[in-house]
């Protein structure tokens, strides 16, 4: 079996070379590395005010291919067969393999909260330059013991702005995370001027350019991002009827007791799920905080956070 081979152009106009590998992937096995999420590298950052953005070249082609395993990787082309002896894009598993190798290679630099690491993208920061120069030192110092290039044209040393991941990340930003916002609207009546000024007839408001944009109501895409409770819901209705909490007073309280009510057979407390204290269906409602493709892994403190925002 070989794949289709092509290639594909590139951003600053050289061709990609690129295999068709859907087939393969469908009979692999797949690698659930976590990859890391923005929300983690935007708590990471606090407090931080140098960066160093390091991109590295060839990306995925950096992993070897298990030896004797390069056959299934093969692909055609007009002049014949050819078995690659490195991971290629378009791999299932070419993404998070790479990950883990960068992951391993780092892992000191990494457990400092000094540095993270996205696939091919380095990300350095610190609050003074001192540290800043030690890192980085100690950074190049390990991507040149595992023969790692860099792609100069794409790296940026001791700035304090730099785009990562797709998101501006500045000083003022990085500020603004230490603090909780909470936004409170404020009637015109308390704020004559403010709303004065917003209704004076000299002030253009502008075309509306939002013609083209169409905004889908949240129960549209609601069920790609939540994770399934129905079964979850159910055992949790059952334990709390079952739990003995339930007969001595829960459900005297639902009359007067502000915040607590009880809706289709679940109990609400401050509009959150009360979960009895029940070790399977409490470690069910953890399983799926945790383990749902849009969790990511996100360690204790995260956890507690999402599960906290329904339970």
């Amino acid at each position: 079996m070989a794949s289709p081979f092509f290639f594909v152009k590139k951003k600053d106009g050289k061709l990609c070379p690129v295999q068709d590998y859907r087939k393969l992937n469908k009979m692999m096995i797949k690698n659930h590395y976590p990859l890391l999420l923005i929300s983690e590298l935007m708590d990471k950052l606090r407090s931080a005010k140098y960066f160093t953005k390091l991109d590295i070249r060839w990306g995925y082609n950096n992993v070897c291919i298990k030896k004797d395993d390069e056959w299934k990787a093969m692909f055609r082309t007009n002049h014949g067969l050819f078995k690659p002896t490195v991971m290629f894009f378009g791999l299932t598993n070419s993404p998070t393999m790479f990950q883990w190798m960068m992951n391993d290679i780092f892992k000191d630099l990494i457990a400092t909260g000094k540095v993270t690491i996205y696939l091919d993208d380095i990300l350095i920061f610190s609050k003074t330059l001192e540290e800043h120069w030690k890192i980085t030192h100690c950074v190049l110092e390990l991507l040149r013991k595992h023969k790692l290039f860099l792609k100069a044209e794409k790296c940026k040393f001791e700035v304090l702005e730099t785009k990562y991941l797709r998101v501006i990340i500045t000083r003022w930003v990085t500020e603004l995370a230490e603090y909780h916002f909470t936004l409170h609207h404020k009637p015109s009546t308390t704020n004559k001027k403010v709303d004065l000024l917003s209704r004076r007839a000299d002030h253009l408001q502008g075309q509306d350019d939002n013609d083209k944009i169409t905004i889908l109501a949240p129960k549209h895409f609601q069920a790609l991002i939540m994770p399934t409770t129905n079964k979850t819901h159910e055992h949790i209705k059952s334990a709390t009827r079952d739990h003995q909490k339930w007969d001595q007073g829960i459900a005297n309280s639902l009359n007067h007791e502000k915040g607590l009510k009880e809706e289709n057979g679940l109990l609400y407390y401050d509009k959150r799920i009360y979960v009895p204290r029940d070790s399977a269906v409490r470690g069910e409602v953890i399983s799926h905080c945790h383990d749902h493709i849009t969790a990511g892994h996100p360690g204790i403190e995260k956890m507690k956070e999402l599960i906290l925002r329904n339970y």
